[in-house]
């Protein structure tokens, strides 16, 4: 599995159709969803990291040092969270 990034995820509930809006550009795109509670909390982790106020939308306390906090991570995993990884085609996916 590749390195994940928190640039390749969308922290969405339902992507239902191929062609979505980013960036304001239309694009094609494949979405995966995984409920596997270490890489969802592995994801959960590093948005919190790359991006401390995802962490009070997800219920995420931090630390003095922006260390998300472990147990409130395993909380919104056991609570269902997932994870959405959205797979753009080769080159930038962009629909004309």
């Amino acid at each position: 599995m590749a390195k994940m990034s928190p640039a390749n995820w969308v922290p969405a509930a339902i992507l239902c159709s191929p062609l979505h809006r980013l960036r304001g550009r239309q694009v094609q795109a494949s979405a995966e969803a995984s409920r596997d509670p270490d890489v969802v909390a592995e994801a959960l982790t590093a948005l919190v990291l790359d991006h401390p106020p995802y962490g009070r939308w997800a219920h995420i306390h931090t630390g003095p040092d922006r260390t998300p906090d472990p147990a409130d991570v395993r909380a919104e995993v056991a609570r269902g969270r997932v994870l959405i990884r959205v797979q753009l085609p080769p080159g930038d996916g962009t629909t004309r």
